[in-house]
């Protein structure tokens, strides 16, 4: 199973959890990657603890597409921008 993290919005809201988070999926097999729409300093990989973890650079494509190229099939996503991912899905209330 591969878990992605985004990094701006997602993993830098709580640098030490999600590197607590990921080491633990790593632990239990996990293929662990970082794919981010926006460039990254090393210095600011290295201070979050993303610098271990493959960085896929999705910079003007979804991210999905982007992890795929780098030869990533991703199961799970951690993003607090799901829209970025993949062509979004429009989710109706059955309450409606």
């Amino acid at each position: 199973m591969t878990i992605a993290f985004d990094i701006d919005g997602t993993w830098g809201t709580d640098p030490w959890t999600f590197a607590a988070v990921a080491d633990l999926f790593t632990k239990r097999g996990w293929t662990v990657i970082v794919v981010t729409g926006a460039h990254q300093p090393t210095a600011k990989l290295a201070r979050m603890e993303i610098d271990r973890y493959p960085v896929v650079y999705a910079l003007g494509v979804l991210k999905r597409d982007a992890a795929r190229a780098s030869g990533y099939s991703v199961n799970v996503w951690v993003d607090d921008m799901p829209g970025t991912i993949e062509p979004c899905r429009i989710l109706a209330d059955s309450h409606v």
